[in-house]
């Protein structure tokens, strides 16, 4: 199915992890105005923040950064290490820098179809429960970038530079 038979308006959700600038290279191909949502949790390795700007900086990303309204200091002042406190805390954690993050990117982006890698892995992540209410209940679908394509981009990322 081709991007034109999907709803648009489409943006697209990376993490910037290590396979990100194969799914942003080739999304960025169809449609490079493409919105680019990035969650930043406040807790990213310094080299991510560099991966981002470089990869932005050379794929020419419509990046769209979203984070909590508390910043990661204040969310430990006032609720401790949540990722420390058992399941409950992770899901807090989760929904204070992930979820409520990426619904708001993409009801303030008016998102219909929202391309991401792969799957969450864990309740509480943006899209786990996209089928029963979760994240990506603003979107008419929300469809998932194989991750079996990524042999066949690591050459072209390679012949491209």
């Amino acid at each position: 199915m081709g991007a034109g038979n999907l709803p648009g308006n489409y943006v697209l959700s990376s993490s910037f992890g290590i396979q990100a600038a194969v799914s942003l290279h080739l999304v960025n191909q169809i449609r490079p105005d493409i919105p680019v949502i990035l969650t930043d949790t406040g807790y990213l390795f310094p080299e991510t923040y560099q991966f981002i700007d470089e990869l932005t900086d050379k794929l020419k990303l419509n990046l769209k950064v979203y984070r909590a309204a508390e910043s990661a200091a204040w969310q430990e002042a006032r609720y401790g290490k949540l990722w420390e406190q058992g399941v409950e805390g992770i899901e807090k954690y989760n929904e204070i820098n992930k979820v409520e993050p990426m619904n708001r990117a993409l009801k303030e982006l008016n998102a219909q179809t929202w391309f991401c890698r792969s799957a969450p892995r864990a309740v509480g992540q943006p899209g786990y429960a996209s089928g029963a209410g979760g994240p990506a209940r603003g979107c008419s679908r929300c469809y998932r970038l194989s991750t079996g394509i990524t042999a066949r981009c690591i050459s072209t990322c390679k012949s491209t530079g």
